[in-house]
């Protein structure tokens, strides 16, 4: 084999490596209706312990945040959400990168976190 096949493999994988592993982002707005602070951890796709979030952080009632992780050639990230002070129970979700997740709760007996995926900034009126 010559140079140039041999580098031309090379680059070919390498290319490939870097968009399978390319960094996505998503925005999280959190309309939860007790006006509480939620916890959202955003997993990588193919992270099926789902130990280590790739992002993590809190987000204040009515306010919008990006979180991060690999999109893994899958092109969206998983998203857990919690309220830390118990109101609900923790909801996931699969978020398509440069896309929204609107967070609220279902309401009955037991109270469940819901996220709700959406092309453009949703409102929480």
């Amino acid at each position: 084999m010559n140079i140039t096949v041999l580098a031309s493999i090379f680059f070919a994988t390498f290319s490939l490596f870097q968009i399978k592993n390319k960094t996505i982002s998503v925005y999280v707005v959190n309309c939860v209706q007790t006006k509480k602070k939620i916890r959202v951890s955003a997993f990588n796709p193919k992270d099926g312990a789902k130990f280590t979030a790739y992002s993590d952080g809190f987000v204040n009632y009515g306010s919008m945040k990006r979180f991060k992780c690999k999109g893994q050639g899958k092109g969206f990230c998983r998203l857990n959400v919690g309220i830390p002070n118990g109101t609900a129970s923790s909801g996931w979700g699969k978020i398509k990168k440069r896309r929204y997740a609107k967070i609220t709760i279902r309401g009955g007996k037991n109270n469940k976190v819901r996220v709700t995926e959406s092309s453009s900034k949703p409102s929480c009126n």
